[in-house]
């Protein structure tokens, strides 16, 4: 856990100091919040990660992914699948992420809604 801790101070380091809207480091706060299942600032930081300029694809790819997955959490199938479709659109393939979004928009991301 010191580890992430120390990445989670270099990322909000990052923002505070350098660009406050530095899509790597929205996004990298993105993965310690859902690591840590805190997934109100989660969705917080990927939607946050997704509006920023210099995110990569792969992290919006990603982030959308990760959004869709939230709201399958939260038993909000119609949002989900808005951002598993906008994850298509992204068209980055980075770890198989085309594959995840298909996935998501065929059936919900977890089994809490069954």
């Amino acid at each position: 856990a010191g580890d992430i801790g120390k990445a989670e101070a270099a990322f909000q380091k990052v923002l505070s100091d350098f660009d406050r809207e530095n899509g790597a480091a929205i996004y990298g706060l993105a993965l310690i919040a859902s690591k840590n299942e805190d997934r109100q600032a989660a969705q917080q930081y990927f939607e946050r990660a997704i509006r920023s300029e210099t995110a990569e694809p792969s992290m919006k790819v990603w982030s959308y992914i990760y959004l869709g997955r939230i709201f399958d959490l939260e038993c909000n199938r119609g949002r989900a699948v808005e951002y598993y479709q906008q994850a298509i659109k992204v068209a980055d393939n980075t770890r198989n992420a085309q594959a995840a979004a298909r996935a998501g928009v065929e059936k919900p991301y977890g089994d809490a809604c069954k």
